[in-house]
This record gives structure tokens, C-alpha cells and sequence, in this order.
């Protein structure tokens, strides 16, 4: 509930008077398009789960919804646009920001009335019923963007894996990293060029590097993301003795999942019993395994033995 009613106060902070609806934005940006596909997966999934009265699962993914998605992800993504001069783009983030925050009130609306009747209060317009009366959310108008949630998910990894290994490594919050981004195919690295603004600033970064080829630097931190490597440079920032033992625990840790998918795989009865994708499933994260020891090998290699 802290999380929804602080949310929605800076929501309230940008906005001038409460829209009525989606805005019509012509060139709608990759986060709006998530958020609305998003919200539309959410709406199904709770109708689908009402119907079966499994009430405790609907409240779950209207939390996750709302807690991961709008308040952690969407949120901080459009904070550039509402802060900035550009007119349209605030107009297009406020108002796709409202609009999603007026559903998650009613979706929430059966589970926790008090507040969600309150926030309402802020957000209707003068000729709209209380909350507890009116219209449910419907997933029909709303949009389905395959490539927009595909292409969310690389940006969230990526921060992810950035902010994963600063937590790590104890790097404090004020202290912004220089980061390489590497591999990867050409589509993925345009992508990430253009979210360049996004992930600098979600993932607390002074100076962002994307290339397709080019040596580990060092020292640094890497993760693995699809075929990208993440490094992020450690001069600086952390103890290297501290970040070769983290390099030596994951290694153990992927020698274990590597020798029982091994394991797996190498039992006739189960290659002959499972099914296909079930057994093509276990080769390709194998396959994902050794590949990311590999890496994990090399990088230790390179900080040395200390």
C-alpha cells in the first residue's frame, strides 16, 4: 500500500488535471507500449483467475504488477520525460501513466477498497461514479507488443545484471560506473543504443560502452546476458581479492548444474521416456551452462591468481 499511495502521489505531482483516457500518441515510446501490453496480460490473468475463485493468485499478480512493473520498472523509465522540455513526450508518459494506474485501482479495488476509493477520489473525473461502482477493466482495447515486451526484457536484464554486480561488490549508490557492453548480435547493441538515456540511468552508469568486439577490460565484473558480456570496471570502486572469490563460487555453482544436466542427459531412460522439447529444452541449457562456466573461467583468469 506505501508503494501504490507513494506512486501515486508523483504521479499527482506532474499532472495538471486527471486525462480521461489513453492519450493518442502517434509514436508511442518502448516503455509505454510495455507497460500497456503488460496490463493487458494482467487484466486476463486476473479475470481468468476470479472466474476459477482463486482469489489469493489474483491478488499476487495484481502485486507483482504493480509493485515490479509500474512502480519499479515503468516509473523510474519515464521520470526522464516527465522532467524534460519536450511537451509531447511528457503529455505521452503522464498520460499513459495515469491510465494504467486508474486500472491497477480498480483491479486492487475488491482486495484493499479504503485506499484504492481514496486514490480514486484524486484521479476521476467530475461525472465518473465512485470506484466501488464503476466499469471493470477490459483487455480488449489494449494492445499486444510482442516486440516491445521482448525487447523490455533485454533492457531489464541488463540493468539487472549491472545493478546485481554493484550490490555485490558493495558499490555505493552516489558511485557510477563505467560499463562495456560486448557481443551480442547487431539488433540487441542498436537496442541498447537507443536505450542508452534508460540504462545509464537506471543502472547507475558514468560512461556506457557498446561494441560488438572488443577485449575484457581490467579489472571488472561480467555477467552474461543472452550472447552480450557485461563488464563493469572495478578501478576503483572494489576490492579485486573480494570479486575473485565471487568468480571462484560461481564457477562452483555452475560446475554443479552442468554436471547433473549432464547427468540427466546421459540416462537413456530419460532421453528415450521425455519428450522432445523436454529433452531439447535440458541439451540447450546445458549448452547455456558451459558456455557462461566459460566465461566465468576466462574472467578469473584474467584478475589474476592475487
Amino acid at each position: 500500500m506505501n508503494k501504490l499511495w507513494n506512486a501515486s502521489r508523483f504521479v499527482f505531482m506532474n499532472m495538471e488535471e486527471a486525462p480521461d483516457g489513453l492519450p493518442d500518441k502517434a509514436q508511442p515510446e518502448l516503455p509505454d507500449r510495455w507497460i500497456l501490453s503488460r496490463l493487458k496480460e494482467t487484466i486476463r490473468k486476473v479475470d481468468r483467475l476470479l472466474e476459477h475463485y482463486r482469489f489469493n493468485d489474483a491478488a499476487k499478480e495484481i502485486y507483482e504488477f504493480t509493485w515490479s512493473a509500474f512502480c519499479d520498472w515503468y516509473i523510474e523509465l519515464i521520470k526522464g520525460r516527465l522532467y524534460g522540455k519536450d511537451p509531447a513526450k511528457k503529455a505521452a508518459a503522464l498520460g499513459t501513466a495515469v491510465f494504467v494506474l486508474r486500472n491497477i485501482l480498480k483491479l486492487l479495488h475488491p482486495f484493499a477498497p479504503f485506499i484504492t476509493e481514496e486514490i480514486w477520489q484524486s484521479l476521476k473525473n467530475a461525472d465518473e461514479p465512485d470506484i466501488m461502482i464503476a466499469e471493470w477493466p477490459s483487455p480488449a482495447a489494449l494492445p499486444h507488443d510482442g516486440l516491445a515486451l521482448k525487447e523490455m526484457e533485454l533492457l531489464m536484464r541488463c540493468t539487472t545484471a549491472i545493478r546485481t554486480i554493484r550490490a555485490e561488490m558493495k558499490v555505493p549508490p552516489s558511485r557510477k560506473a563505467d560499463v562495456l557492453i560486448r557481443g551480442g548480435s547487431a539488433e540487441e547493441r542498436t537496442l541498447l543504443e537507443d536505450l542508452r538515456q534508460e540504462l545509464t540511468a537506471l543502472a547507475g552508469i558514468a560512461n556506457l560502452d557498446i561494441r560488438g568486439k572488443a577485449e575484457k577490460p581490467q579489472p571488472s565484473s561480467s555477467a552474461v546476458v543472452g550472447g552480450l558480456e557485461i563488464d563493469v570496471l572495478l578501478a576503483g570502486l572494489i576490492d579485486i581479492a573480494k570479486e575473485r572469490e565471487r568468480l571462484k563460487k560461481e564457477i562452483l555453482a555452475y560446475e554443479g548444474r552442468i554436471r547433473s544436466g549432464e547427468s540427466k542427459l546421459n540416462n537413456p531412460d530419460f532421453v528415450r521416456r521425455a519428450p522432445e522439447d523436454v529433452v531439447k529444452h535440458e541439451r540447450n541449457k546445458l549448452r547455456n551452462y558451459q558456455e557462461s562456466l566459460q566465461l566465468l573461467q576466462d574472467n578469473l583468469q584474467k584478475l589474476g591468481n592475487g
